[in-house]
């Protein structure tokens, strides 16, 4: 996994937005979350969600990576 968090930010965008309401340019923006181990968490979240657009889970950053090094 890459050691900065922030590399994909701004390049991926949500899928769901795109299959459900064919809008493609809806990007997926990192979110830090810190928990009650005081470990730090970073997920990806679309942004129309924010907006009641999106229905999209939080997804795990490293989920993301893996997926693009696949692609």
């Amino acid at each position: 996994m890459v050691r900065r968090p922030g590399y994909l930010k701004g390049n991926v965008f949500c899928g769901k937005c795109q299959l459900e309401r064919g809008r493609g340019d809806n990007r997926l923006v990192i979110q830090r979350a810190v928990g009650s181990n005081k470990a730090e968490y970073f997920h990806f979240f679309c942004l129309a969600r924010q907006h009641g657009q999106c229905t999209s889970r939080h997804i795990p950053l490293h989920d993301v990576e893996e997926a693009v090094i696949r692609h």
